[in-house]
C-alpha cells in the first residue's frame, strides 16, 4: 500500500468526484482513478460505488475514511518533527478565520511567525464558527478562530477574549430602540442567522430565558450581509461592536444602548494533533499575540 494510495482516496472521499480530487491533487484524473482501484484491489474491498453524478461512499469505505485520514495526518507530522529536528521547521497549515485580519490580528501573528519559522506557509479561508470547527474535523482545515462554545473532548485550543456583541437596527429607528425591552425587541422584525451560528445562540439564550420568540423576516449567514439589511431598514440584526459602533457614527444604524451580549472568541484545533510541531508554531505566536484568558 502507497501514501499516494491513500492520499488519492481521501481527497475523492472528499470531493466526491474524480476530477475534483485530481484538481486538489493536482495530478490526473486517470491517475486518481488508478490508485483507488489499486487500493480497492489490495484490501479486498469496494470502497466507492460509482455514479453518474461522481463516487459515493460504500459502508467500507466510510468505515476506512478516518482511519486513512489519521495515517496521512501522522505522516504528516513525522516529517514535520523529522524537519524540526533538522533544525528547519517547514510546511503548509490551512487556518479558517471568521472576522476581518484586524479584528483577529493576523498582521501581528503573522509577523510572529515569520520571525520564528519563516517556512511555514499559511493559507487563511473565510468561514462560519460551524464551518471552520466541521472542517478541522475532517481535516481540510488544520486550525482555525472561532466564536462560541467547541467540544473541548476533541478540540484543543485557546481562549482568546470575550467579545461583545451589539444589536443594531435601521438609521430611522433610534427612538424606538431607546424605549424597547427584551418583550418589545422580540416583536420587531429581526434579520436572523442560521442555527449554527454564534450570533443566533448567544441571542437565542436570551430571548428564550424570557419566554421569548423574535421576529424573523430573513436570514443571513455573512456580518456585513446582516448589517446592509439592517441599514436598509429590514429590521433589527447582531453585529460585533466594534463594527456597530463605527457604523452607529457613521449614521448607518441605531444602536440599542442597554446591554451588549458576549461570546468567546478562541483558536482550536483538534486535540490528537496536539504534537503537531507546525500547529504548535502557529499555536505559540497566537499565544504570544494574544496572551490569552485560558487554554485547554
Amino acid at each position: 500500500m502507497e501514501l499516494y494510495h491513500l492520499r488519492s482516496f481521501v481527497a475523492v472521499a472528499r470531493e466526491g468526484h474524480l476530477t475534483r480530487a485530481a484538481r486538489r491533487l493536482h495530478t490526473s484524473q486517470p491517475a486518481v482513478s488508478s490508485h483507488v482501484r489499486a487500493l480497492e484491489e489490495e484490501l479486498g474491498l469496494q470502497l466507492f460505488t460509482r455514479t453518474p453524478r461522481g463516487m459515493r461512499l460504500t459502508a467500507a469505505g466510510r468505515d476506512l475514511l478516518g482511519p486513512a485520514g489519521e495515517t496521512l495526518a501522522a505522516v504528516a507530522a513525522l516529517e514535520a518533527r523529522a524537519r524540526n529536528l533538522a533544525g528547519s521547521l517547514t510546511g503548509s497549515l490551512v487556518i479558517g478565520v471568521r472576522s476581518d485580519a484586524a479584528m483577529l490580528r493576523l498582521d501581528a501573528i503573522y509577523r510572529q511567525l515569520a520571525d520564528h519559522h519563516p517556512g511555514i506557509e499559511l493559507t487563511l479561508l473565510q468561514a462560519m464558527s460551524a464551518q471552520v470547527i466541521e472542517q478541522i474535523s475532517d481535516r481540510r482545515m488544520d486550525g482555525g478562530f472561532v466564536y462560541g462554545p467547541w467540544s473541548r473532548e476533541r478540540f484543543a485550543g485557546l481562549l482568546l477574549t470575550r467579545v461583545r456583541v451589539r444589536i443594531i437596527g435601521p438609521p430611522a429607528w433610534q427612538q424606538r430602540l431607546d424605549g424597547a425591552d427584551w418583550q418589545a425587541l422580540a416583536g420587531m422584525p429581526w434579520v436572523w442567522t442560521p442555527d449554527d451560528c454564534p450570533f443566533h445562540l448567544v441571542a437565542r439564550s436570551e430571548f428564550t430565558s424570557r419566554g421569548l420568540v423574535p421576529a424573523r423576516v430573513i436570514e443571513a449567514d455573512n456580518e456585513a450581509t446582516i448589517a446592509s439589511l439592517v441599514a436598509s431598514g429590514v429590521g433589527l440584526g447582531l453585529q460585533l461592536e466594534a463594527g456597530a459602533l463605527a457604523a452607529r457614527e457613521a449614521g448607518r444604524v441605531s444602536l440599542w444602548r442597554q446591554e451588549a451580549l458576549a461570546m468567546d472568541l478562541s483558536f482550536i484545533h483538534l486535540r490528537e494533533r496536539g504534537d503537531d510541531p507546525l500547529l504548535q508554531a502557529v499555536s505559540g505566536a497566537v499565544r504570544e499575540v494574544w496572551q490569552p484568558a485560558a487554554a485547554s
